[in-house]
C-alpha cells in the first residue's frame, strides 16, 4: 500500500473519531430566560429542592458554601466548617437529602442531621466534579479533570466485598468537555460542554447534541425540573442562572369526515415521558396541552365508544392541528321494487357500538363512527328485506330495496279501449279490501303491496265486469279486459233514409238512464255497458218506440222505422185542421228543474180535444204525453166525481173546484208516482195560495208527492210572482189554440 494511501486513511479515521459516538439530530430551540445574577461571585453548580427552590454552590471560593435564591436574592443555606474544601457538585436525593462534591479532597459528602457532613464516596485521585441522582436514587458523577484525554461519567454503587462502601463503573465518556450532569423525568441522561455552551443527551451509548449555545456564554451545572425544564449555571462574569423552557402549548381538534367538530370525544394522550392523560374534547372538539413536554405524542380518540383515530406526532414547537377522525355521515333509505322512496317505513338500525336505533326511512345519522352497520326494513310489521349490512369507511347514502311493490290496473272494453269511470277493487289473500276507487281514466295504480296474492275487480254501474288474481312478487301492471256490451241503434224513415235528432233513451236494469240522438247518418252509438237487460225508448216528435233487449253480445244492433222525418209543425200545417187545444206549462226560471218531475211536454207536443170540462180534458192531455191515471176524482159544487176509480186518493172536506190525478210513469224503471192537483186560474193570489194548501193535504194523506197545476190563458210576470215562493208546488199551464201557436211560432 501506498504511503499517501495510508496517510489519506488515517487523516479519514482522524478526522471522523471525534464524532463517532456523537448522534446528529436536530436540536431543540427552548425559550431561554435569565433568572439570576450573581455579581459578586461565580455560580459553581445547581440543584433544586422538593419545593421547587434552586440551591447552587460558590465553587471555587474557599470555604465552600450552598446558597438558596429566594425570589431575586440569595440565602446562605450551609457552610462547610473546613476552610480547605471546595464545594462543586450539589445534588439532592429523592429521599430529600442534600449531596456535594469536593475536589479539593476528592470525596462526596451528604449533609446529615444536624448539618453534619457524612462522606458517602472518597476518590484518591481528587478528580470529583459534577454529581447527580437519577430517579431510582442511584448516584452519579463527572471527573472535572480528562483522564486519558476526557472526562468520563462514573456511576456509584456498592462495592460487592464491602457493600458500605461505594465504588465508581464508569459508564460513558463523551468526545466533549463536561461542564455538570443531570437526569431528567425520565432518567435519561444528559451533560453540558461547559465553555463550549451546549447541552447533549446521552441516548444508546451516544451523545445527542440537545440545545445549542444561546444567548449565554458558558453551561456548566445543570438540573432538571419536574416538567424537564433546564436550570444551569453560566460562568461568565457575572456569574448567571438560566432557566431553559422546553414546554410547549399543543391544541388539537378533532373532526369527522365532514369536518364537524366532535364534541365529547374521548381523548387518550400518550405523553413524551410515558404518562397517558385522558382528555374529552369540548363543544367545538378541541383538547389543549399546555405546558407539555417537547417529544412524541400518540393520540387515540374514541367516538361512542368506538376507536376512531390513531396519531402520532413529533413535537418540537407550539402548534394547532386538526385531526380528521374515522366519523361520518350515513342515509338510509328503504324502496320499493321499482326504486321508489317506501313511505311509513321503519328501519331498526344497529350502530357500530352496538346501540340499537328505529327510526323513519329516510334515516340521516351523522357523525358516526367507523364500523358495521345493519339496517332491517320493516313495513306494515313486515320485515319486507334481509338485514343490510353497511361497513361504514367513508360518508354514505344507501338504497335498501325492499319486497314492497306497485301494482298497476288498466281496464278496457274488448276494443281495447280505456273504461271510463270504472270501480276498481282490490282485494288480499284474505279478502280484506285495500283499494276501492272510481277511476276516471281506467287506470289505478297502488303502491306499497307486500308479497302476496291479491284479487282485481273491476265494476261498472254495480255489476262486475272483470276479475283475475295476481301473484305479486314484483312490480307489475295488469290489464283487464272487462266483459262488456255496445248498442248501435239506427232510425230510418219509411223510405230507408236515415233520420238525424230522434231522442234515444236507454235505461239499464239498475235504473242507469243514457240519454242521447242519432246523428246525420241516423246512427246512435252507445259504448262499455254491462251485459245485462236494457229498456230503450226511442222517440221522435210524433212518433214513439221501445225496446227491450239482452245485453249478452258485444255489439247490439237496433233498428227504427219512423213515419215521418220532418217536424210536427210542418206536419200539422199540411195535415191537419183541426180546432186544437194546445197545454202549455209555465214556470218560473227558478223552478226549470221540475220540467222533468212532473214530466211537461213542449210547446211542439199537442193533442186534439173539443172538451171543456177541465178534468176530462187534463185526462186526455196525460194519455198524450204516455203517463198512465191509476185513479182521478173531480170536486165540483161539494161533489165529488170519480173519474177513475181507486183507493189511494182521499175525499176532502172543501168546497174548491179541482180535479185530482193519481199518475204512474212506466217508462222508468223503478216505475214513479205522483199527484197532480188541477184547477182553472179565476184570481191568481187565491187560487195559488188554495192550490198548494190542496196538494199538500194529498201528499199527506197519501204519503206520495203533489203537485198543483193552475190552468191559464195566457201567464203573466204578475202570476209567476205570485207563485214563485211556493217552491214549485204549484205551476201554470196555459190554454192555447193551435192558430195562436203557430202564429207565435
Amino acid at each position: 500500500m501506498s504511503l499517501v494511501l495510508i496517510i489519506e486513511i488515517l487523516v479519514s479515521v482522524i478526522a471522523f473519531f471525534p464524532f463517532v459516538n456523537t448522534v446528529c439530530c436536530p436540536p431543540l430551540k427552548p425559550k431561554s430566560t435569565l433568572i439570576y445574577s450573581r455579581p459578586n461571585g461565580r455560580i459553581g453548580s445547581i440543584t433544586l429542592l422538593s419545593s421547587g427552590q434552586l440551591l447552587f454552590t460558590n465553587y471555587p471560593t474557599k470555604p465552600g458554601k450552598i446558597l438558596l435564591i429566594n425570589q431575586s436574592y440569595e440565602i446562605e443555606y450551609y457552610t462547610t466548617g473546613f476552610s480547605t474544601r471546595d464545594y462543586f457538585g450539589v445534588a439532592v436525593s429523592p429521599q430529600g437529602e442534600i449531596h456535594i462534591s469536593v475536589p479539593a479532597t476528592g470525596q462526596i459528602f451528604k449533609i446529615g442531621p444536624n448539618k453534619v457532613e457524612i462522606a458517602v464516596f472518597g476518590w484518591a485521585t481528587k478528580n470529583v466534579g459534577s454529581i447527580a441522582f437519577a430517579p431510582n436514587g442511584t448516584l452519579f458523577m463527572a471527573e472535572t479533570i480528562p483522564t486519558e484525554g476526557y472526562q468520563s461519567i462514573y456511576r456509584l454503587e456498592p462495592d460487592p466485598s464491602s457493600p458500605s462502601v461505594l465504588r465508581a463503573i464508569k459508564v460513558f465518556t463523551p468526545q466533549q468537555a463536561i461542564g455538570g450532569i443531570a437526569f431528567n423525568s425520565k432518567g435519561e441522561l444528559f451533560y453540558s460542554d461547559g465553555p463550549k455552551g451546549r447541552l447533549w443527551k446521552v441516548v444508546n451509548g451516544t451523545s445527542q447534541l440537545y440545545v445549542d449555545k444561546g444567548s449565554w456564554s458558558t453551561m456548566y451545572g445543570i438540573a432538571f425540573d419536574p416538567l424537564d425544564n433546564v436550570y444551569f449555571c453560566d460562568w461568565s462574569s457575572p456569574g448567571n442562572i438560566y432557566y431553559l423552557d422546553f414546554t410547549i402549548s399543543l391544541t388539537y381538534q378533532f373532526l369527522s369526515n365532514k369536518n364537524i367538530p366532535l364534541n365529547g370525544a374521548t381523548v387518550s394522550v400518550k405523553l413524551p415521558n410515558n404518562t397517558v392523560l385522558q382528555q374529552t374534547t369540548n363543544s367545538t372538539g378541541h383538547v389543549s396541552l399546555s405546558k407539555a413536554f417537547q417529544g412524541s405524542y400518540e393520540l387515540s380518540v374514541k367516538w361512542q365508544g368506538v376507536s376512531v383515530g390513531q396519531f402520532t406526532y413529533d413535537e418540537t414547537a407550539s402548534i394547532s392541528r386538526k385531526l380528521q377522525c374515522n366519523v361520518y355521515d350515513l342515509k338510509i333509505t328503504a324502496k320499493d321494487s321499482q326504486g321508489q322512496q317506501l313511505e311509513n317505513c321503519t328501519l331498526n338500525i344497529q350502530l357500530p357500538n352496538g346501540t340499537a336505533v328505529k327510526t323513519s326511512s329516510p334515516a340521516s345519522l351523522i357523525l358516526l363512527p367507523a364500523g358495521i352497520v345493519t339496517a332491517a326494513p320493516t313495513y306494515k310489521n313486515v320485515q319486507v328485506a334481509e338485514p343490510y349490512t353497511i361497513n361504514l369507511t367513508t360518508n354514505l347514502d344507501v338504497s335498501i330495496s325492499c319486497q314492497v311493490h306497485s301494482l298497476s290496473v288498466e281496464v278496457t272494453d274488448s276494443g281495447m279501449t280505456l273504461l271510463n269511470n270504472p270501480l276498481i277493487q282490490v282485494f288480499s289473500a284474505d279478502g280484506t279490501l285495500i283499494a276501492n276507487q272510481t277511476s276516471t281514466s281506467g287506470k289505478l295504480t297502488l303502491k306499497g303491496l307486500l308479497n302476496g296474492r291479491y284479487t282485481v275487480a273491476v265494476n261498472l254501474r254495480q255489476l262486475r265486469v272483470a276479475e283475475t288474481e295476481v301473484n305479486l312478487n314484483s312490480s307489475q301492471t295488469v290489464v283487464l279486459r272487462a266483459n262488456l256490451s255496445k248498442i248501435v241503434l239506427t232510425a230510418k224513415d219509411i223510405f230507408g233514409s236515415p233520420v238525424q235528432g230522434v231522442n234515444v233513451q236507454v235505461t239499464l236494469s239498475d235504473g242507469s238512464i243514457f240519454s242521447g240522438t242519432t246523428n246525420e247518418s241516423g246512427v246512435y252509438t252507445l259504448t262499455q255497458l254491462p251485459m245485462v237487460n236494457a229498456q230503450i225508448l226511442v222517440y221522435s216528435e210524433n212518433e214513439r218506440k221501445e225496446f227491450s233487449v239482452n245485453l249478452n253480445e258485444p255489439t247490439v244492433e237496433l233498428s227504427a222505422t219512423f213515419t215521418f222525418s220532418s217536424n210536427v209543425k210542418t206536419w200539422l200545417t199540411i195535415g191537419l185542421s183541426a180546432f186544437l187545444v194546445v197545454l202549455v206549462l209555465v214556470i218560473p226560471k227558478t223552478r226549470h228543474s221540475l220540467v222533468k218531475l212532473i214530466r211537461a211536454i213542449p210547446i211542439e207536443v199537442s193533442f186534439e180535444t173539443e172538451e171543456k170540462n177541465l178534468a176530462t180534458m187534463y185526462s186526455r192531455f196525460l194519455s198524450t204525453v204516455g203517463l198512465q191515471i191509476e185513479e182521478a176524482k173531480e170536486t165540483t159544487d161539494e161533489e165529488t166525481r170519480i173519474i177513475v176509480e181507486g183507493k189511494v186518493l182521499p175525499s176532502l172536506q172543501t168546497r174548491e173546484e179541482h180535479a185530482v190525478f193519481l199518475v204512474s210513469d212506466n217508462n222508468v224503471m223503478p216505475s214513479r208516482k205522483e199527484i197532480r192537483v188541477v184547477k182553472q186560474l179565476r184570481e191568481i193570489k187565491t187560487d195559488s195560495v188554495t192550490l198548494s194548501k190542496l196538494a199538500y193535504a194529498y201528499s199527506q194523506a197519501t204519503g206520495i208527492k203533489a203537485y198543483g197545476i193552475l190552468i191559464c190563458d195566457k201567464v203573466t210576470d204578475n202570476m209567476l210572482n205570485n207563485i214563485k215562493d211556493l217552491k214549485g208546488e204549484v205551476v201554470l199551464m196555459q190554454r192555447q189554440t193551435i192558430q195562436a201557436m203557430l202564429e207565435t211560432s
